[in-house]
């Protein structure tokens, strides 16, 4: 395979472009983000004294600092441990992605456990710097935008990701978009969203349909209530891309002007096209407002991000040199020009060895751990949580990462109480390169016996023959607990509006004898309750909650649900909305005060026809996440009448 050549002054035109273009699309989207179009912008609205501040920017402002801190072979747990001391951005997927670092899920389960925006852009639209880090190379910048995008995302969140940092990769060597869009193709699977919307639009310009003709075609097919949905997102970048015909103000225009994640989808067609065409294809009049300045966010912390896109270009070819130079991607970072013909040898050989990267089910349920000789692969069966209503069951494999034979041992330490299967540990013995030794892992915790918390500490103690035993830890997640009564009622709207004997029992301290409860455990935010109805398709069901506060507390209680919902802390009513519409957390908030020791929470569910959809968690008062509650197990009380 050709080398590919690339010329430092023409890398730093190009870089510099790329990040004038991600502020000037940023800035031109921001005031009409989430608003799904489409518009008839025709310049900047309003005119901008500087860029806007672009958290997809910042959190490439993070990566940067985390390169040249802990050099270019970073990992995604390197990566989490970045974000949680440097990004503080609580929304969408951030928001669930930071509480599940917090709480000790790493990556790649991080993006999929407990995030309602799993399959989202933001990955996607922060992809720039591996890209320049990796020009030339798209299987490369599409391998780190994978390691990127698994803290908060999985499946077509992750696809959208490589997609574009692959196409930003080789747009350092060819402009052609016939060209690129194969290649952004080549790394994500066939049969994926993205790859099906993608391919769609290239049909429907094929066609010659108009602009806006195409969008709505786009829309019908893959389009979603979720205005930051990946699929749906990554064909309107490449809509604008092809209609403007690599003109950069007519490509940013019709990027913009279809809607959805504008500021988002503007920047990264912004940046594409800086890439693709350099900085004098980028019109003076756009460039004016943005004065070669970026603007750090208040998002991130505890370091000082550089401002000046002239510095950021400079740093990413320093990092791009030590990428060429440490890892095999037949790239070379000169300053001179070599002789000869170099472009289509070049453009031929980027789109040269490129794969898909698939994600699975094993491989986001799935984390690693090198301890030395050995490697310890621990593989959840359904997810990180331990439940009163199924055991939990865990793959784990020791492989032998050493040059002669290992055994050993491994015990495990759990909470008092758990039942864990086998009893006796596990024995392990591996020859030379010699299959990995595998065994499952069973806990079992019964309600009567055992108060699940809301983080169970679970450790596995690997000894190898001779040397001293390394702690595992990997902890479990109690499920919440609920009491559910119900369906009541053969309309759900009226039901909504009539009082049954849950709510009758309000002003008790337990809920009423003559219920008929139901226990039920829930692993995430999002509750599927629909189960419960059984046939009913409408009617009306009560969740019954109660959590225990060390201290008295000011929260929010965030609610979302596409039908009806009430709401009751204490016997107090905090919560009343009745709408049919898709969700998008957290839609409904609540000013809340719990009490010190155990509160109850009661809520009244509707169902009009269409199955609910019901996603509830706790925040403080800023927003975030709030996981000091013990919402896991019941009281006594409450346990003894519930059986």
């Amino acid at each position: 395979m050709p080398g590919i050549t690339i010329i430092e002054k023409e890398y730093l035109d190009k870089a510099y472009a790329c990040w004038l273009g991600k502020c000037i699309g940023g800035t031109l989207g921001r005031p009409f983000e989430g608003k799904r179009g489409p518009h008839r912008l025709t310049f900047y609205r309003p005119i901008p004294y500087r860029a806007s501040e672009n958290d997809e920017l910042d959190i490439q402002l993070v990566w940067m600092h985390a390169l040249r801190e802990r050099g270019i072979h970073v990992t995604s747990r390197d990566l989490a441990m970045e974000w949680r001391d440097h990004v503080i951005y609580w929304f969408d997927e951030f928001r669930f992605a930071k509480s599940n670092f917090e709480r000790g899920v790493m990556p790649p389960m991080s993006g999929w456990y407990n995030n309602w925006f799993r399959e989202g852009c933001r990955g996607a639209i922060r992809s720039e710097i591996w890209a320049l880090i990796a020009p030339g190379s798209p299987q490369t910048a599409a391998e780190y935008a994978y390691r990127d995008a698994v803290l908060d995302h999985t499946g077509e969140g992750i696809y959208a990701a490589m997609f574009l940092a692959a196409i930003q990769s080789a747009a350092f060597v060819t402009s052609d978009v016939k060209k690129l869009l194969p290649i952004g193709l080549s790394v994500i699977p066939e049969g994926c969203r993205v790859r099906q919307a993608v391919q769609d639009v290239i049909a429907l310009h094929t066609k010659k349909m108009p602009l806006l003709d195409a969008r709505r075609e786009l829309l019908v097919k893959h389009g979603s209530d979720n205005f930051s949905d990946a699929p749906q997102n990554m064909g309107i970048i490449v809509l604008g891309w092809l209609y403007g015909e690599g003109d950069f103000e007519r490509g940013i225009l019709a990027t913009m002007n279809c809607g959805l994640d504008s500021a988002s989808n503007s920047g990264a067609a912004a940046s594409i096209l800086g890439i693709a065409g350099g900085r004098d294809t980028v019109p003076v009049n756009w460039q004016a407002p943005i004065k070669g300045k970026i603007t750090p966010g208040r998002g991130i912390v505890g370091f000082d991000p550089p401002s000046d896109i002239e510095v950021l270009a400079q740093r990413c070819l320093q990092l791009a040199k030590v990428v060429a130079d440490s890892r095999d991607t037949g790239v070379t970072i000169t300053t001179t020009k070599p002789k000869g013909p170099r472009k289509a040898a070049a453009a031929a050989s980027v789109a040269e060895g490129l794969s898909p990267i698939e994600v699975t089910d094993d491989s986001r349920l799935t984390e690693e751990r090198p301890l030395g000789a050995v490697t310890l692969r621990i593989r959840y069966s359904t997810g990180p949580t331990i439940s009163y209503e199924r055991p939990t069951e865990i793959d784990l494999t020791i492989a032998n990462t050493s040059e002669k034979a290992v055994e050993g041992h491994i015990d495990f330490t759990v909470p008092w109480g758990w039942q864990v299967e086998p009893a006796e540990g596990i024995d392990f013995s591996i020859r030379k390169k010699g299959n990995p030794c595998s065994a499952k892992l069973v806990l079992r915790v019964e309600e009567a016996n055992v108060q699940v918390l809301p983080v169970n500490p679970v450790s596995a103690h690997v000894t190898i023959k001779g040397q001293q035993p390394t702690a595992v830890d990997f902890p479990l997640f109690g499920e919440r607990r609920w009491l559910l009564a119900g369906p009541y009622g053969k309309k759900g709207d009226r039901a909504y509006d009539r009082v049954y004997l849950p709510e009758k029992a309000i002003a008790e301290r337990k809920p009423s004898g003559k219920v008929s409860f139901k226990k039920a455990s829930f692993p995430e935010f999002s509750m599927d309750i629909n189960p419960l109805f059984g046939q009913k398709k409408e009617g009306v069901l009560y969740a019954f909650g109660w959590f225990y506060s060390s201290r008295k507390r000011d929260l929010r209680l965030f609610v979302s649900c596409n039908d009806g919902i009430k709401a009751w802390l204490n016997d107090r009513i905090v919560l009343a909305r009745h709408h049919h519409a898709s969700i998008r957390p957290p839609d409904y908030r609540s000013d809340i005060q719990v009490l010190r020791g155990w509160n109850r929470l009661l809520l009244k569910i509707a169902r009009c026809g269409k199955p609910v959809d019901l996603h509830l968690y706790f925040g403080d008062r800023k927003n975030h996440v709030f996981d000091g509650l013990i919402d896991t197990y019941f009281p006594a009380e409450v346990l003894a009448f519930a059986g």
